[in-house]
């Protein structure tokens, strides 16, 4: 009898999350930037408690697609990935609650999509909720994303019958924004799905924004590291004045030239440059004795020359610091782009695709005769 009442009620919570569903527009099955916070408490507390286990002993219980399952770890820094929470948090939270999804478990009305996320599930939980909330654009309240969105624990294979209608499509089409998470591991681009949405976004003209964790720890680190090379121009500079050593001309040189090479030059000679830099304009600083007789600037009132002098030499100080900080951001997001691995065309290998070629075939609107083609989707990245 009461195998029977849990047989009833969980035809009943189905029938309920299917509703709901029905009810609420796929586009609408969006989340908030609080809720994604909120998430990733969430999913560090299930592991502090144990309601999710990272251990690789468990990786055969995680519904794993074959050609992820060598490149889907779970990892103490990145957080477990997203096959993994999705099987350890998502699904047990969501079947609880009534088989909705989590999206709607969070919002039941629906949220109007500003944004749309497109990720390839091999990255870990906390990879991608930094980099999602660090690139969250400026204007965008909602944000669809299909791990939430999709009712994990119903058919999600009947809503994909129809590409052009499916839950993903629909929130395409509705954006406004578009993010594309990349992963350590490979392209985001060599899954179907994420082809998929490229494509529509770009038939859209949307333009397909790279999302990036936060650079500030590394630019941190750096203005660390910047005060090395200040320090020693400030000792060149005292000793200078001490010793009487006459710095002027070769710091001088060595200044100009450092701004020189940092603005035209790659990355290894610009991070030293700026660093030589930064030492000679802190030794000018200090070490800088105004010849007024020499440079005729007897018209020049003595307080007037001194501020001067000291704003020329604050001024290099200050361009080579923010150069340095420039360049480690450009850095990052250069790696953060590299992820992607961002081309004008796609090239889909059938014979490396979960999706039969039939929905392969659906998907882009055309028959497929060949077992590889190539695809040309002008996107934007």
């Amino acid at each position: 009898m009461a195998v029977a009442h849990a047989n009833l009620a969980t035809r009943w919570n189905t029938s309920l999350a299917i509703v709901l569903h029905e009810t609420v527009r796929a586009d609408r099955w969006c989340v908030t930037r609080r809720d994604l916070q909120d998430l990733s408490m969430e999913v560090l507390n299930a592991m502090q408690n144990g309601r999710i286990v990272t251990d690789s002993h468990t990786r055969s219980t995680v519904q794993v697609p074959v050609e992820d399952s060598e490149e889907s770890e779970d990892d103490e820094v990145f957080g477990p990935s997203i096959y993994t929470v999705n099987e350890q948090y998502i699904k047990p939270v969501t079947a609880e609650a009534g088989k909705m999804s989590w999206a709607l478990m969070r919002n039941p009305d629906g949220l109007d999509c500003d944004l749309f996320v497109s990720h390839a599930w091999q990255e870990g939980i906390f990879e991608f909720l930094s980099k999602v909330l660090s690139s969250w654009p400026r204007g965008a309240r909602h944000v669809w994303c299909c791990m939430l969105a999709n009712p994990q624990n119903l058919n999600i294979g009947s809503m994909l019958q129809s590409p052009k209608t499916s839950p993903f499509a629909l929130a395409l089409q509705a954006s406004r924004y578009v993010l594309v998470v990349p992963n350590r591991h490979r392209s985001v681009y060599t899954r179907l799905w994420c082809g998929y949405e490229a494509y529509v976004a770009s038939e859209d003209a949307k333009t397909i924004q790279i999302a990036t964790a936060s650079a500030l720890r590394a630019k941190y680190q750096t203005f660390v590291i910047c005060a090395a090379p200040a320090l020693f121009g400030f000792f060149m500079g005292m000793m200078g004045r001490v010793l009487n050593w006459d710095l002027r001309l070769p710091t001088a040189l060595l200044t100009a030239s450092a701004a020189f090479i940092t603005s035209y030059s790659g990355h290894l000679l610009r991070q030293t440059a700026n660093y030589v830099g930064l030492a000679a304009s802190t030794c000018l600083e200090l070490g800088w004795d105004p010849l007024r007789n020499a440079l005729r600037f007897n018209d020049l009132r003595p307080e007037i020359e001194t501020i001067s002098r000291h704003l020329t030499w604050l001024a290099a100080i200050s361009f080579f610091v923010i150069a340095e900080l420039d360049r480690v951001g450009s850095d990052h997001i250069e790696r953060e782009g590299h992820l992607t691995n961002c081309e004008r065309s796609i090239e889909v290998r059938f014979d490396s695709l979960a999706a039969p070629k039939r929905l392969t075939g659906q998907i882009f609107g055309m028959k497929l005769a060949t077992k590889n083609m190539k695809l040309t989707m002008p996107f934007t990245c």
